[in-house]
Formats: structure tokens, C-alpha cells, sequence
């Protein structure tokens, strides 16, 4: 929008232009780290010894790869 009322002469700068460059820069530096399979395996096992009420929740989902709200759907 400010570039179309720059283009028009309706403003002089873009004051937004900074923003979506730090918002752009930031998610690059966001990057998932997953688990790998020798630490799934030992939250599954932790899991299961500990919290057995919840191991099938959490086995499904780190299985799948299911979304919280999709798995309590089932």
C-alpha cells in the first residue's frame, strides 16, 4: 500500500519497509531443530516408564506427526 501512495506522490518513504526486512531475517534464523532418532527414542521410553497414561498420546504424535488438536480428534 505504501509503495502504490509513494508511486502516486502521496508519501515521500516507505516507514514500514524495516519492519518486513527484520521480520524476514528473523525467520530465517528460526529454524526447527527435530528430534533425531536416538532422542525420540529415549522420550518414548522415558515416556512410557514414567507417564504410561499419556505414552499412546505422545507415541502417536511423534510417530505421525500429528498436530495436539488432530490427535485428540481420534
Amino acid at each position: 500500500m505504501f509503495n502504490h501512495a509513494m508511486e502516486d506522490g502521496h508519501v515521500t518513504a516507505n516507514p514500514a519497509i524495516r519492519i518486513l526486512k527484520r521480520s524476514r531475517i528473523e525467520e530465517v534464523k528460526k529454524k526447527a531443530d527435530f528430534l533425531t532418532r536416538e532422542g525420540l527414542g529415549v522420550l518414548l521410553k522415558t515416556c512410557q516408564e514414567r507417564f504410561p497414561a499419556h505414552y499412546p498420546l505422545v507415541s502417536l504424535l511423534a510417530r505421525t506427526g500429528m498436530c495436539i488438536g488432530e490427535s485428540l480428534t481420534l
